[in-house]
């Protein structure tokens, strides 16, 4: 059973912007089947374009939002752990205070480096350098080398799943706009997904409004009567709305802008803006019952290619808000989304004060032994460590993991080692004492 859908249809209670030709009854004769569905489809792709702009203005909004009130903490945030990272270097290597006496610390001061560098390069953020030799001191593996092959297996993946090359002369920081570009162009030339020849130029208008690609998958007959039939009706409204049958000049500079409206809709293949522009130049006119059943019936397969098209652009904005959320049940609406994203940036906002203490209490030894002893060994259970990925997931991580196996076993050398020497420096004394 399709799983039905949890998002709020807040266009169900707003105003239509404007009202639709359709069929109405013109005497005691109740509608057919066919009339009421040519309805019903009007109705819902009313419903869902209402939907699609009131999501993509909250979209834009919320973007605005983003820029505005939450990076500029996450960077901050990002700067900070950079300064602890700095902070717990020189403590390792005795710059700051005492040594450190107890082994078990110094393994839990590197497991945290360890887990701060992770969280630290995986931010979007600019990387300080002094970091990045830090990160470069205990890897073993270079910063630069972790990221010429993350570049390589981004040419790789753009090659095998997308068949594009990706010129080397292209920068690092500019590879997903060039994949992203290219993939772009290949849909607008017909390339992708095996078609080997160009959209026809309705068919290749992308209106926002649902009407993309409204003849693609239909076969040549389906085709050339859809392009009929709404060649038709663009026609009858030509005739209506030419600028040359205006009265004055007033009106006729509305009829140039309905013509203007009249060609995008044409263009792109948007049954639906065409019938509501019918309706627009004739208030009067609240129907119409004499569409033939051949009309009615291509009629609704285009309405319903329209209506494929908008559920797809409205899925393509509330799935990364419900991703956003992590919250599959409740209902999704712009003001929930809203709701999530303040709460967010108040967590963001203690995540950054809880830092500032953390790296002010580090400066002294006491604090700092004593917080040591409560981390759990870097099971990222701290609020500013939610941003790690699991070892499987993170290349990065898997080489710090091996590099710090290595220096434990260099440091367990080097212990072992002092341990000889001091034995045998024992047993020396105890022999010219004899």
């Amino acid at each position: 059973m399709p799983s039905r859908s949890t998002d709020h249809d807040h266009s169900k209670t707003s105003k239509p912007s404007a009202r639709v030709l359709r069929v109405v009854r013109q005497s005691k004769a109740a509608l057919s089947k066919a009339q009421q569905q040519f309805n019903k489809l009007l109705s819902e792709v009313q419903r869902l374009r209402n939907r699609l702009t009131l999501w993509q203005d909250f979209d834009v909004r919320q973007k605005q939002r983003f820029v505005a009130e939450l990076m500029p903490r996450m960077n901050q945030i990002n700067r900070h752990r950079g300064e602890w990272i700095l902070l717990c270097h020189e403590i390792l290597e005795g710059r700051c205070d005492e040594p450190i006496a107890q082994k078990v610390e110094r393994k839990r001061l590197l497991s945290l480096v360890q887990v701060l560098l992770r969280t630290y390069l995986e931010s979007e953020d600019n990387h300080a350098a002094d970091v990045i030799a830090v990160h470069d001191f205990y890897s073993g593996v270079s910063y630069a080398r972790i990221f010429e092959e993350e570049v390589r297996d981004f040419r790789y993946d753009a090659r095998a799943m997308f068949g594009v090359d990706i010129p080397e002369d292209i920068a690092s920081e500019d590879l997903d706009a060039y994949l992203a570009s290219e993939l772009a162009r290949r849909e607008d030339a017909g390339e992708l997904g095996g078609a080997g020849t160009k959209r026809s130029k309705s068919s290749r208008g992308q209106n926002p409004q649902g009407s993309a690609s409204l003849f693609d998958d239909s076969p040549p007959d389906k085709f050339q009567d859809a392009k009929q039939s709404l060649r038709d009706v663009y026609r009858k409204l030509v005739g209506v709305l030419h600028p040359d049958r205006g009265t004055d000049d007033a009106d006729r500079e509305r009829r140039h802008g309905l013509m203007l409206r009249a060609n995008a809709a044409y263009e792109s293949a948007d049954l639906f803006a065409l019938l509501r522009l019918q309706v627009e130049i004739n208030p009067d006119a609240t129907g119409n019952a004499t569409l033939s059943a051949s009309h009615l019936k291509l009629y609704s397969q285009m309405l319903r290619k329209q209506l494929d098209v908008l559920k797809g652009e409205v899925d393509a904005i509330t799935h990364k808000y419900r991703e956003a959320t992590m919250d599959s049940r409740s209902a999704l609406t712009p003001e929930s989304v809203e709701r999530h994203f303040s709460q967010t940036v108040e967590e963001v906002k203690q995540e950054q004060l809880a830092l500032d203490d953390v790296i002010d209490g580090f400066q002294s030894v006491a604090w700092r032994k004593a917080w040591l002893r409560d981390w759990d060994d870097g099971l990222i259970d701290n609020v500013w460590f939610n941003y790690g990925r699991s070892p499987e997931e993170n290349f990065e991580e898997d080489l710090m993991e091996e590099a710090l196996a290595t220096f434990w076993e260099a440091e367990r050398n080097k212990a072992a080692q002092a341990g000889r020497g001091k034995k045998a420096g024992s047993d020396r004394r105890g022999k010219k004492a004899r």
